[in-house]
């Protein structure tokens, strides 16, 4: 065998292993894709709580117990959540919001009713009916760029008269990022039976979440949902406190890759490879 021959073949085994090794990345790539993923990072921050209870557009619920504004934003608004665009919002009295025409329920679990962005979801109450409480959405910004921005203004855990409490989801139409804004949360210290959920969920081949328990920092998880977060721990999210979801980037094999290159066998020296464009010299030896 020629040093030509020897060199030639060994670059054919090296392509050989490499397109084989990207195959099998590929293949796991699918597979962790296939399972199903929340699509978003988490981080905690201090700012400024503002109402929109004079700014905003107050909205009445079908039902102030347990009911929902539906919100149709077709063609004027679209939030890309979890890779899928939305532009219809179910604002429920119960501390979320279903990306549907849904009721939420006062039961709340992260691991079923999806898709749910949800700050505070438990059995709420507004206990004047949208007098002097209720719940206000505002947008704000230009086409494509837009904010939404939904609040629950002195809202309630069900049944604790007086103990009321507000905050804001905000929805970014440019980058699809999330955020939870808290109010003043410290009345929540004197609920009753509080067990809340505090998270994101999608329907990705199976419901994923990412679930957040109020702490000093937050904690997140994607396995395990808390759903029985007490009023201690709402009452310790501190004025101004901002959860905020991130979505990810895209995954380079979903937009990057563009061709795959088979190695060839056999070819004939001093032709040009038209798969690679590369010219191989004359056999020599």
């Amino acid at each position: 065998m020629t040093v030509n021959n020897f060199i030639t073949l060994i670059f054919f085994i090296m392509n050989k292993k490499i397109l084989t090794l990207l195959v099998i990345s590929l293949f796991f790539v699918g597979i962790a894709q296939a399972q199903g993923t929340i699509y978003y990072t988490f981080s905690e921050s201090s700012g400024t709580f503002t109402s929109i209870n004079t700014t905003g557009t107050a909205v009445t619920p079908d039902d102030w117990d347990d009911g929902k504004y539906f919100l149709d934003l077709s063609g004027s608004f679209t939030l890309f959540y979890n890779r899928v665009n939305y532009s219809t919002f179910g604002i429920g009295t119960n501390g979320a919001i279903i990306l549907a025409d849904l009721e939420v329920p006062h039961t709340n679990n992260l691991t079923e009713i999806t898709p749910t962005i949800a700050p505070l979801w438990d059995d709420m109450d507004f206990e004047n009916d949208g007098v002097g409480d209720g719940l206000f959405y505002q947008i704000e910004g230009i086409a494509g760029s837009q904010i939404l921005t939904v609040e629950w203004y002195n809202t309630t855990q069900y049944s604790d008269i007086g103990q009321t409490v507000s905050f804001q989801t905000k929805l970014y139409e440019a980058t699809g990022v999330i955020e939870f804004i808290y109010g003043d949360m410290s009345n929540a210290t004197n609920w009753v039976g509080e067990s809340a959920s505090i998270g994101i969920n999608a329907n990705a081949d199976g419901v994923v979440f990412m679930s957040v328990t109020p702490g000093t920092p937050a904690t997140i998880s994607t396995s395990t949902a808390n759903n029985s977060i007490d009023g201690d721990l709402v009452s310790a999210i501190i004025s101004g406190t901002t959860y905020t979801f991130t979505p990810t980037p895209q995954l380079a094999n979903d937009a990057s890759i563009t061709e795959i290159i088979t190695p060839i066998d056999n070819f004939t020296y001093g032709t040009t490879d038209i798969q690679t464009s590369k010219q191989y010299a004359p056999k020599t030896g």
